[in-house]
């Protein structure tokens, strides 16, 4: 193994006698020794497989050595211990061969943030545990190896300091990495809770950026304030401190109606007096949610909406009954049209769910050659399969490892990227689908439906 330069780089942690299964010229499986590094550089932290060239023995004490020529060793003790490190034919005959001399030709070295996910198996799959890294580029590297189990622990231990680690909703064997920064910035805002409905944060600051940070800066100062009220009941802080900086939060207070006084003279922006009298809004009672009672009188004999405006009214100021969402909203979001009959909506569903499978196909049988090669299917599948990890899990319907409703939530994600791929995948897409999904519960009726809700809102874009 190659020497470390102690001004370059210093290890963070190291796991030696690790290997790396490869294919000989004989096409028969043999083993690469080495160790696996993480180092911190003057870039930051990376991640190392170097070879161990002079490495000959296993794990344990449990090869003796037959032939130097052959490069061959025999176990003479806790065979069972190495089952999974030694190929069929080895144990049958009682021997093992193993590469001490044939170099590994693709180097493992990259930066944490190339990395995007990885896949450790370890338990009943197999007696030794192993790592496989997935970079962001789509390149994924060999497995490797940890003879004496339960070191995978430990190195990801040390990684988790390095990156965000979470497991994949969609394949428990597998874990999304994401950079510590970004993270801790979002949920450093998630819990200050500057705005009430954290969804909409962005398009009130499109809409009035000034007032939006204002408003985020005046509920800081009112965090910061109650903190220290708090702490200075609690005499964890000196007094003198906390009455120091209440006047300095206190000084600094914004007076927003004072805000106007100065016009801008772009006249695209308008500086509004926040003590302007607004006229009081007139409240109009709430209807009745529709039931399926009225709702079957609106249909003639053979299945068609007689009026679907009167029909939208009554929606509208009331909304709709919980146990008919399902039925309604399949016309309201255009996967049914009003004027067909029962016959042909169950026709033209057939054909849906054709071509929805169809779809499915098509990215589901895609190989990670071809996804290598394919740098927009590889970041929207990334992201898709973040964002449906983290979706709704505190709602009972999502919540759970394993849960077959987050692999629907990724799959109708997955087939719309390939339904409409200038379109792809955004943030926050996952949280629009959710509610769907919770009210049709049928994969393909909510693809379907979640099309027609994306080209309304690309309609009144």
């Amino acid at each position: 193994m190659a020497a470390l330069d102690p001004i370059q780089e210093k290890v963070v942690y190291s796991v030696t006698h690790t290997y790396i299964k490869v294919k000989n010229g004989s096409n028969k499986e043999e083993y690469i020794y080495g160790t696996l590094l993480m180092l911190e550089k003057p870039d930051g932290c990376h991640i190392e497989w170097r070879e161990d060239p002079t490495h000959v023995d296993a794990v344990n004490d449990s090869w003796d050595f037959i032939n130097a020529d052959a490069v061959s060793f025999t176990y003479s003790n806790s065979a069972a211990e190495l089952t999974d490190i030694t190929p069929t034919a080895a144990r049958t005959e009682g021997s093992c061969r193993m590469i001490n001399q044939q170099k590994f030709h693709n180097p493992i070295n990259f930066h944490v943030d190339n990395l995007r996910s990885f896949k450790r198996m370890k338990g009943k799959l197999v007696k030794n545990s192993c790592i496989m890294f997935i970079l962001d580029c789509g390149t994924s590297h060999p497995p490797i190896y940890f003879p004496k189990g339960g070191v995978t622990d430990k190195f990801l231990h040390h990684l988790g300091k390095k990156v965000i680690i979470t497991q994949s909703a969609t394949d428990g064997n597998r874990f999304l990495v994401s950079p510590h920064q970004q993270e801790a910035l979002e949920s450093s805002f998630d819990a200050l809770n500057l705005f009430a409905d954290q969804g909409s944060a962005l398009s009130r600051f499109a809409a009035d950026p000034v007032r939006g940070t204002f408003t985020a800066f005046a509920k800081v100062s009112k965090l910061l304030t109650n903190t220290l009220v708090a702490s200075e009941d609690k005499n964890s802080v000196p007094p003198e401190i906390c009455d120091q900086l209440r006047i300095s939060v206190e000084e600094n207070e914004t007076d927003f109606s004072a805000i106007h006084s100065t016009q801008p003279e772009d006249p695209d922006f308008l500086f509004i007096d926040e003590k302007a009298q607004l006229p009081e809004v007139e409240k109009k009672p709430r209807g009745e949610p529709l039931k399926r009672a009225v709702w079957e009188k609106f249909f003639d004999a053979e299945g068609r909406v007689t009026n679907p405006e009167e029909l939208k009214q009554i929606i509208y100021r009331g909304g709709v009954s919980h146990d008919l969402r399902s039925e309604v909203w399949k016309f309201l979001l255009s996967f049914y049209s009003w004027d067909s009959t029962t016959r042909e909506r169950e026709e033209f569903r057939k054909t849906k769910v054709d071509e929805y499978f169809a779809m499915k196909l098509q990215w589901k049988s895609m190989t990670e050659s071809q996804k290598s090669r394919f740098s927009d299917f590889r970041d929207r599948e990334s992201l898709i399969e973040k964002d449906v990890s983290r979706t709704d899990r505190m709602t009972p319907f999502f919540s759970g490892d394993n849960n077959e409703r987050l692999h629907q939530l990724n799959d109708i994600l997955m087939t719309f990227v390939m339904y409409d791929f200038n379109l792809g995948y955004v943030q926050g897409m996952s949280d629009l689908l959710s509610p769907l999904l919770l009210v049709m519960e049928n994969e393909v009726d909510t693809f379907w439906c979640f099309v027609g809700f994306m080209n309304l809102l690309v309609s009144n874009a």
